[in-house]
C-alpha cells in the first residue's frame, strides 16, 4: 500500500504544480472531491485523504481494465506467426 500512496502523492503534485498536464478522470475526480483534505493543515488529515485516494485508486483500475479480446488485426498476426512457426517445423524436417 506505501507504493500505491507513493504514486497518489506524486499524481497529486502533478496536479497542484502542472496544471498544464491533463491527468486521467479518475485522478481527477478523486482530488477535486478531497481537496479539502488534502490542503489541510492537519497532517493526519492529509495522510487520511491520501490511504482513501489510494485505496480507492486500487478498486478504480480492477474496475476499469478494458476485457481482454483480440483485434481481427491481431488474429491475422497471430495465424501468420503459426503458419512460419508450422514451415519452419516442415523445413528441419525435411533437412
Amino acid at each position: 500500500m506505501e507504493e500505491r500512496e507513493k504514486v497518489v502523492r506524486h499524481m497529486w503534485d502533478v496536479y497542484t504544480n502542472n496544471r498544464g498536464i491533463r491527468l486521467p478522470r479518475f485522478w481527477q475526480q478523486a482530488f477535486e472531491a478531497a481537496y479539502e483534505d488534502l490542503t489541510s493543515d492537519v497532517a493526519e488529515v492529509r495522510d487520511a485523504a491520501i490511504t482513501e485516494i489510494a485505496n480507492m485508486s486500487l478498486r478504480s483500475f480492477d474496475l476499469q481494465l478494458p476485457p481482454v479480446t483480440h483485434s481481427a488485426r491481431a488474429r491475422e498476426l497471430s495465424k501468420s506467426l503459426e503458419q512460419v512457426e508450422k514451415g519452419k517445423g516442415a523445413t528441419s524436417e525435411r533437412a
